[in-house]
């Protein structure tokens, strides 16, 4: 059996709702994408597996900075040196914005550091890439990311409309795969690694991927008899969306924005095995994100009140946003500098109080009408002091006569 683990997007230089640490001149939120990664690879070590597979997006963006590089090549030689095979597979975040320009994890394809392997492209050669591991040996395809405007400057895509482009682009892609499993060695498990969207994968925010909007892949180009595990990159949420063999998302190791808010954060334990592959969702503890829904219609001392709700929800440490629902009367009163204070006190970071306008209808109230007071009269009188039936008075009495005229001749005549 070969153990490996599975991981995803990765996004080391994420800074979003961060801040700099005073003693070391970092973003906090850089920190936290390490700290998380540095968790993964703590257990690998001790658990002493056998490779990781990282499926894309090494980086938030290409143009990492020097520092975000050295933090990161820090890692991949721990790896290096524990003789664990690194397999990384280029994401839409790592790919050059022009032609002839290098990837981010490029450098380490040029430096040949030991157990270190890159991939950009499927393999020239159209045969499975045999990974030798401590274990044993397994064969792996990488499906590296593919941007539409890479496929636009081929001729024969050029001038498709974009859903011929789509079914083009999925159909060359299976036809690839199916040509290099047709090379692979029967006897040896086979990983596929690819960093696509698949049709039915499910976003955090709970959207399913529909063809029309991407180039996504049917999860049906993935089921073989031959594969034994297909490692996911490029979606956010950790999901399974075949077992046999198993297809899955590794997603984020950690949370990128809000729509990850209730995502669980971590990596995939993969034992490996020709045809009884097994594996299971390690979680990570991760930062948390925090939405603070508050309703405040009616209150004298609304500040005091948005308090007291804020005290009974623990927000320690985390990235915090309110959802505020008032009127605008109330919103008058409320002291928000007492409100971010409290919140910057016990949080990690305020991304935003922001406020829905919640528009109350006024009530009249008329001490004259009581409970004793005849239907025809309590109209009259309450038309009369209300502005907005000025001059309609008797004629909506008179329709109400009538109407109270048909009831009476109903309840009586059945």
């Amino acid at each position: 059996m070969i153990k490996l683990f599975h991981i995803a997007d990765l996004h080391i230089n994420m800074e979003n709702y961060g801040r700099i640490d005073t003693k070391t001149g970092l973003n906090l939120r850089f920190k936290d994408f390490l700290h998380t990664l540095d968790q993964m690879i703590d257990t690998a070590i001790a658990e002493r597996i056998d490779a990781l597979i990282i499926a894309g997006d090494l980086f938030r963006n290409r143009n990492p900075s020097q520092t975000h590089q050295k933090e990161l090549a820090k890692r991949i030689n721990r790896l290096s040196a524990c003789e664990i095979e690194t397999l990384m597979i280029t994401g839409n975040h790592d790919v050059g914005n022009g032609i002839g320009k290098a990837h981010v994890a490029e450098v380490y394809d040029v430096l040949d550091i030991p157990h270190i392997h890159i991939f950009k492209v499927p393999p020239r050669d159209g045969k499975p890439i045999q990974i030798k591991t401590k274990s044993g040996t397994f064969q792996f395809i990488p499906l590296p990311y593919m941007s539409k405007s890479v496929l636009l400057r081929q001729k024969k895509y050029k001038n498709l409309p974009i859903n011929e482009l789509n079914r083009t682009f999925m159909k060359e892609m299976s036809d690839v795969l199916r040509a290099i499993i047709a090379q692979a060695d029967s006897q040896l498990p086979l990983v596929v690694s690819a960093h696509y969207s698949l049709i039915g994968a499910k976003m955090p925010t709970g959207r399913e991927v529909q063809t029309i909007e991407e180039m996504a892949l049917p999860v049906e180009t993935f089921i073989h008899p031959q594969i034994d595990y297909v490692a996911l990159g490029h979606i956010h949420k950790f999901q399974v969306l075949h077992e046999m063999p198993p297809i899955v998302y590794a997603g984020s190791i950690d949370r990128i924005d809000f729509g990850e808010e209730k995502e669980p954060k971590g990596y995939v334990a993969v034992n490996l095995e020709r045809g009884n592959t097994t594996y299971s969702f390690q979680r990570i503890p991760t930062r948390p994100f925090i939405t603070v829904n508050m309703t405040l219609l009616n209150d004298e001392t609304p500040t005091e009140a948005l308090l007291k709700q804020l005290e009974e929800i623990n927000i320690k440490d985390a990235i915090v946003r309110v959802k505020l629902k008032t009127t605008q009367e109330i919103h008058r009163l409320i002291d928000y500098k007492a409100i971010h204070k409290f919140l910057e006190e016990r949080a990690f970071y305020v991304a935003s109080i922001s406020k829905e306008w919640v528009q109350q209808v006024p009530s009249i109230r008329i001490s004259s009408i009581t409970e004793k007071t005849n239907p025809m009269e309590a109209l009259a009188e309450y038309l009369s002091r209300s502005e907005q039936y000025e001059g309609l008075e008797e004629d909506m009495l008179q329709e109400a006569k009538m109407i109270e005229a048909a009831l009476r001749d109903e309840m009586l005549n059945g």
